[in-house]
């Protein structure tokens, strides 16, 4: 038998027509935390030589970007402030937002986190994980 858990108290939206999905923010629908801690995507690529991830995040500069490993838990994360510019700008509509995530991943042993780099282009941070070849992976046990 199939049960359904209900995970939120918060109404379900209603719409007056078709076009007001459009002309309001997500945010007035969904709440601003699903707006404003948007998850990027990755990818993980593994070849011989290491480990490649990339992950999705346009709207940064490098410099917005901290990493950082603690006992095999690579940490990404990134906050762009929002600018203020001083004037009164009346907005018909908003999206745009401070923009902030932090996602962890669990390194396998075999990572050389001394070589680790990182480089963002076009919107994707490309983040190289080397394979440390003194790690023995795989061994053979001779019986004596």
């Amino acid at each position: 038998m199939y049960t359904r858990k209900v995970m939120s108290k918060r109404p379900v939206p209603t719409f007056k027509n078709f076009d007001e999905l459009f002309t309001k923010g997500l945010d007035q629908f969904f709440g601003s935390d699903f707006v404003n801690n948007v998850v990027p995507s990755a990818n993980v690529i593994e070849s011989d030589e290491g480990y490649h991830l990339e992950l999705m995040a346009a709207g940064f500069s490098k410099e917005d970007f901290k990493l950082g490993i603690d006992k095999g838990l690579l940490t990404i994360s990134a906050e762009v402030a929002e600018a203020k510019t001083g004037e009164k700008v009346k907005y018909t509509r908003r999206e745009f937002r401070t923009n902030s995530f932090k996602r962890s991943f669990q390194l396998p042993d075999t990572v050389d986190s001394e070589a680790i780099s990182a480089a963002y282009e076009n919107g994707i941070l490309k983040v190289v994980l080397p394979k440390d070849e003194t790690v023995i992976v795989k061994r053979t046990i001779n019986v004596s």
